[in-house]
Parts: structure tokens; sequence; C-alpha cells
């Protein structure tokens, strides 16, 4: 959690041939970086602690956000 940059990285845990993505933008939900790898971890109805399984793959990546003019 503590090299993870809310509101700017990206993350997907493959965990069990399981995986789950979140955006830059669910950090405005949910802030700490504790809940947010729980989170993501329930999304894909694993155990909420498997980010800290040995098995567990992490992916941090940014993402640019843009909109259009009307």
């Amino acid at each position: 959690p503590s090299l993870l940059q809310p509101g700017k990285d990206g993350v997907i845990i493959v965990y069990k041939g399981k995986r789950s993505i979140y955006l830059p933008q669910v950090w405005e939900d949910i802030p700490n970086p504790v809940n947010f790898l729980s989170q993501l971890c329930l999304k894909q109805s694993s155990p909420a602690n498997c980010w800290q399984d040995r098995q567990a793959i992490l992916y941090r990546y940014g993402a640019l956000e843009f909109g259009e003019e009307y």
C-alpha cells in the first residue's frame, strides 16, 4: 500500500485465476490504500486480504482522463 499514489494509480489484482481492476478515479470513493486493495479483492470474490498473499500479482498503472467539449 505504501507504494500506491492515491488518485494517480489504477490497480489490477490477479489472484488464483481471478482478476479485478480499479481505475484511478475510484480513489475518490476509497481513499485509504489498504481499504482500496481490500475492496479490490472483494470485487473478485476473493478474501479481503488476498493482496497480501504471495500468489497475488498486483499491477499499478496511470491513466489519462479527458472529456469532450460541447
